[in-house]
């Protein structure tokens, strides 16, 4: 039986990476959002810099 100790820190562990994962996914997400906003503006994209 492994301690609680050791249970919790492994816990932690995976959390974090899952948390790593999705941050990474979520800034995978939000770059390409922002590269279609300058490659393909938006009219109201173009109406702000005018």
């Amino acid at each position: 039986m492994i301690s609680g100790q050791a249970f919790y820190s492994y816990l932690n562990t995976s959390l974090f990476y899952i948390y790593l994962f999705y941050a990474k996914l979520h800034l995978g997400v939000l770059l390409t959002r922002v590269q279609n906003n300058y490659l393909y503006p938006s009219p109201s994209f173009q109406f702000r810099n005018v």
